[in-house]
């Protein structure tokens, strides 16, 4: 018996077609404060283990009285987050644009990384610092950074930077980095400028010993005068 097919096209009837093992994709809906969105689940699934465990929960048998959480408009998934937050890792998750548009600002940066951080999106994650450090960022948003997502990387960096400035910390970056922080770079700065101290006098005397060198071998009387003054000035 010929299978039944479309009067429009010829095709197979839905009743008879196979779905495709990667691109058929079940829909979630998810409310954020008061929005909501419709994405493919199959995004969060694949990057992050706490939406995975999330989705294994068993679901409401068909024939239940009761729809599954995110199926629907009126019983969405429900995430405490902020609606901007959300909407750009969206962006990331789910490009719009081919290519992606590489244009995100750095607020929308950070914002993707508190939520990859959150939800242990871990590529989205190493794609976000990318991001940001490409961008770039200032000595002490890096240090703020580092320690709110733990990257190690900004942290040393953001001292570094810190250390190597002449410029005295206002006490409203302190409040940011935390004063035993701010102790560190001070200290770090006096070791510094100490080494640089010791080198230069140790140069200087280099330099003149040279000097008395090129001297004595040119004009071996004039040594003997300087160093007889030396001695009288003790």
């Amino acid at each position: 018996m010929a299978e039944p097919t479309s009067p429009i096209n010829g095709m197979r009837s839905s009743a008879a077609a196979e779905t495709d093992a990667l691109y058929y994709l079940t829909p979630i809906t998810i409310q954020v404060e008061d929005t909501l969105f419709k994405v493919p689940r199959v995004g969060f699934i694949q990057n992050s283990p706490v939406f995975r465990d999330m989705f294994s929960i068993p679901q409401p048998t068909e024939g239940s009285t009761s729809t599954a959480e995110g199926l629907s408009d009126t019983n969405p998934v429900k995430l405490p987050v902020n609606k901007g937050d959300f909407r750009r890792l969206l962006e990331v998750i789910y490009p719009l644009n081919i290519p992606p548009d590489p244009s995100m600002p750095k607020e929308g940066w950070i914002a993707v990384l508190r939520l990859a951080k959150m939800w242990e999106m871990s590529k989205i994650r190493a794609l976000a610092i990318a991001r940001l450090s490409a961008i770039g960022m200032g000595s002490v948003e890096k240090i703020v950074l580092a320690k709110e997502f733990h990257v190690p990387q900004w942290l040393r960096s953001g001292y570094q930077e810190l250390v190597d400035q002449t410029e005295m910390l206002s006490l409203e970056d302190c409040d940011k980095i935390d004063y035993p922080s701010a102790i560190r770079i001070f200290r770090m700065r006096e070791c510094k400028l100490r080494d640089a101290n010791n080198q230069s006098r140790h140069n200087g005397w280099r330099s003149w010993l040279q000097r008395m060198r090129s001297i004595r071998r040119t004009h071996p009387s004039s040594v003997f005068l300087i160093l007889h003054w030396f001695r009288n000035c003790d």
